[in-house]
This record gives structure tokens, C-alpha cells and sequence, in this order.
């Protein structure tokens, strides 16, 4: 699958001003397609997340510290979720363009972003959802 590289610009990155998209996204789009993944939802998931530097991607598990490290568990995780998805998790956008279904992003936040997780104590991962799916559509020029 060859997936479209992010164009990096309008609203999103208003909300997100600490993240240098300019250093980040090769690395992104390079561990995404290592793995055959839409580089488009990765970005859309470190934008959510917008974590510390040793969690940018908010992942909480011991000895996930550090920028690479946090990208590898994320596009190991995003890889794994797919396959293991029961029904094609992909669907063609208004530009004939493969992209994952919104089900499927369903599917990954109640397992990424839980609602009412015990790490989540102000439900925060309430947001994650609708709030991946806008940034994913943006980051993929929709």
C-alpha cells in the first residue's frame, strides 16, 4: 500500500504549536511506511497525545521513554491492532485514495484511549476519538 504523505498546514497545527512538524514528520512517515501504515494517522496520533518528551505519543509503559522509542510502540501497536481487525479496516476517500475506516479508529482508540481508563482520571480519552479522526482527515488533506 502506498499511502499520501502528510502536507503540513492549516488549523491543526494551531493546536499544536510545540510539535516541529518540520523534524518530525520524515521520521514518522518513515516508521509508518516501514510497517505499511498510513503516516497520516500516526501524526494524527502524536497531535492527540502531545506528550512530554519522553512520552510524545503517550504511551505509558516502563521503558518506553524517548521520541523513537514511543514512534516504534506506536507503529508496532497500529500494525498489530490491524491485523488483528476481523473486517477490512479500509475504505477509499472522496479522492479515490485508501484510508482507514472510521470503525476502525473506533476499534483502536477503546483499546489506545479507553474511556474512563484509570490513567485517564479527568476522561480526557473521551476527546480522543472525534478529536484523532478530525486531525487524521486534516493531516490526509480531506
Amino acid at each position: 500500500m502506498r499511502w499520501p504523505i502528510s502536507r503540513i498546514g492549516g488549523s491543526t497545527l494551531e493546536l499544536n504549536t510545540l510539535i516541529d512538524w518540520q523534524q518530525e514528520l520524515p521520521k514518522i512517515a518513515a516508521a509508518a511506511l516501514e510497517k505499511g501504515l498510513d503516516p497520516a494517522f500516526i501524526q494524527a496520533i502524536r497531535a492527540q497525545e502531545n506528550g512530554s518528551d519522553q512520552h510524545p505519543f503517550g504511551v505509558l509503559t516502563p521503558g518506553s521513554e524517548g521520541y523513537d522509542r514511543q514512534l516504534e510502540i506506536t507503529c508496532a501497536t497500529v500494525a498489530h491492532r490491524l491485523a488483528s481487525y476481523t473486517v477490512n479496516p479500509l475504505i477509499r476517500d472522496s479522492f479515490g485514495r485508501v484510508r482507514y475506516t472510521t470503525n476502525w479508529v473506533a476499534y483502536f482508540a477503546s483499546i489506545w484511549a479507553p474511556i474512563e481508563a484509570g490513567n485517564d482520571p479527568d476522561n480526557e480519552n473521551a476527546n480522543w476519538y472525534p478529536n484523532v479522526i478530525e486531525l487524521y482527515l486534516k493531516f490526509r488533506g480531506e
